[in-house]
């Protein structure tokens, strides 16, 4: 029915490179919960009223291995996980993630009012809490870059029915806020 697409959030970074691209977490966290377990378990050991009073010992052993495990999780996923932040280069802003729903009786309205670039009257259809029809959108906070997609559910799945649309502030129309 519909030529195959990609996802947007398969081709985000893909889309313009240079322009977009991924800012991992922060290890800081990560690093601060080690350093607080290994400072309990050293403080442990070195202050003598803690080390012989068995249950304070095993309750602060305890909440440093618990600290320590906590920062050494997220420190493997900030190091080696997949979660990263869209981020427009130009000016650093991040790129927000929206979802609008529709019933697919505004099917060619949606696809027409998105490759237009026409999201002021895309908002003005009737929104559906069901998932017949979706628009991804990507946008800045100012607006500067707005990426977009129609999708489709099939079973199990939103099918993409569109490429990934790319707008620059002056290439679409958007006056309200979109949450």
């Amino acid at each position: 029915m519909y030529p195959e697409y990609q996802s947007i959030d398969e081709t985000i970074y893909s889309i313009d490179p240079t322009n977009i691209v991924r800012k991992k977490k922060s290890p800081l966290a990560a690093i601060f919960f080690l350093l607080v377990g290994a400072g309990l378990f050293v403080i442990n050991y070195v202050v003598p009223s803690i080390y012989s009073s068995p249950n304070l010992s095993s309750a602060i052993l305890m909440i440093g291995t618990i600290l320590g495990l906590i920062g050494a999780i997220k420190l493997l996923v900030a190091l080696y996980g997949k979660s990263a932040i869209p981020v427009y280069k130009p000016s650093g802003e991040q790129l927000k993630r929206y979802e609008l729903f529709f019933d697919t009786t505004y099917r060619d309205a949606v696809n027409k009012y998105v490759k237009a670039g026409d999201f002021d009257s895309l908002l003005h259809l009737p929104r559906n809490a069901s998932s017949a029809i979706l628009v991804v959108i990507y946008k800045t906070s100012t607006g500067d870059i707005l990426l977009a997609q129609v999708l489709e559910y099939v079973p199990y799945h939103h099918k993409p029915v569109t490429d990934t649309l790319v707008f620059t502030k002056s290439d679409y129309t958007l006056s309200e806020s979109l949450a």
